[in-house]
């Protein structure tokens, strides 16, 4: 395997090895891949992505879940298939499975050989009102579909990026596949300069937000789903044209509950049916738990760059305890959060 000589950062102009498998660091791991400059997982297989991103293979029906990494992307992907399922939890087995993420689907079929078409082509299954859900963590230029995805729907969840950022590194030290054990000093380093995760967090937002004018697209926050489970579920339903009576409305909210969702891991970890993500992927459904983890320093340095990168934005930002921005500008107590259209 080849090894970077440098400690922080990566040289994305540089030719990768044969396989295309990259180490960040020596000593501490993190196995990742090049998609057209922008660090994926080790699964990535750019031939698979491009191959997605040449055709509009969406249905009518079809949900793309869409997200940087550890911004809620598992719980929006719960909720939507218990909307699908008519609130019937019995239905929702594990939902990273049965809403596959097709980037890594389609990759891992490109590298044993094989087809990408029984990912796209999938039947829908009648447990979810004969409609596929989907998930991806690519920025915006990467979409695996063309033309936007444009016959199904789109849901794009944010979280802050301080957040975000401490759940990534605890999620990447608890996988494998990623060979990593840096301490939170050398992540956090990784993270500011964009070498984790799908690129760069502020970059890859954004290129969304420039989107999210579209009428297939419904931009929600982790926060708003932490703080409003039942709210949340009404939007996406009424986004996807789903009505339900109060009674599977009620279930939907329960079986979507954080400490639910954990619990059911939790037993999938224990009787060996957990196949995707990490074994701790539930960590608290919390907002603001950053603040155990970054220095002084580094949520002073990470500030300065929400600062340069944010200032012409509308996307609201939620740190928790009530310290909130749309763009740049604090958001007092009593003001408006309503996210607006457009950025």
């Amino acid at each position: 395997m080849w090894l970077r000589d440098a400690i922080f950062g990566v040289d994305k102009k540089a030719a990768p090895p044969p396989g295309g498998l990259l180490t960040m660091h020596p000593e501490y791991g993190y196995a990742y891949r090049l998609v057209h400059g922008i660090v994926y997982p080790p699964f990535a297989e750019e031939a698979a992505i491009d191959e997605l991103r040449s055709r509009d293979w969406s249905r009518q029906g079809d949900v793309l879940v869409a997200t940087y990494p550890k911004c809620g992307t598992t719980w929006m992907q719960q909720i939507v298939l218990l909307l699908l399922a008519n609130g019937d939890a019995s239905k929702v087995l594990d939902p990273m499975e049965q809403a596959p993420w097709v980037d890594r689907e389609a990759s891992l079929r490109r590298r044993k050989g094989a087809s990408i078409d029984p990912v796209v082509d999938a039947e829908a299954s009648p447990d979810f009102s004969n409609r596929r859900c989907f998930k991806t963590h690519a920025p915006y230029h990467l979409l695996p579909c063309a033309d936007g995805f444009s016959r199904g729907k789109i849901i794009v969840v944010v979280r802050n990026p301080k957040d975000a950022a401490a759940s990534m590194y605890s999620h990447y030290l608890g996988l494998p596949q990623f060979r990593y054990s840096g301490p939170w000093d050398h992540f956090f380093d990784l993270f500011v300069n964009g070498n984790v995760g799908h690129g760069d967090y502020f970059d890859h937002i954004l290129g969304w937000r420039r989107e999210a004018c579209a009428p297939n697209i419904l931009w929600l926050s982790f926060e708003q789903t932490a703080s409003d489970v039942r709210g949340t579920a009404v939007q996406v339903a009424g986004f996807l044209g789903i009505d339900l009576d109060d009674a599977a409305l009620d279930n939907v909210v329960q079986a979507a509950s954080f400490d639910s969702m954990k619990k059911a891991h939790q037993l999938r970890v224990q009787t060996g049916a957990q196949r995707m993500g990490s074994k701790s992927h539930f960590r608290s459904g919390t907002s603001g738990g950053w603040r155990s983890r970054f220095t002084v320093a580094q949520s002073d340095q990470l500030d300065d760059i929400f600062q340069a990168k944010m200032e012409n934005s509308d996307i609201i930002t939620d740190y928790g305890k009530g310290l909130r921005f749309r763009g740049t500008a604090r958001i007092p107590p009593d003001g408006d959060d309503n996210q607006k259209p457009g950025a």
